[in-house]
């Protein structure tokens, strides 16, 4: 998502033309930190053996 959100001058921009630009920055700073999350407490409970 962050990706997609981002500006780019690749070959396949179509300028400002995708919907995933119009998300508001709060929307992707809260899923990256959700994500972020999840990724790190499952590695949490996968590393952790008693």
């Amino acid at each position: 998502m962050l990706l997609r959100w981002l500006p780019s001058s690749g070959r396949h921009s179509h300028g400002d033309a995708t919907a995933e630009r119009h998300f508001p920055l709060t929307a992707v700073v809260a899923h990256g930190t959700a994500a972020g999350a999840t990724v790190l407490l499952v590695l949490l409970v996968v590393l952790y053996k008693p």
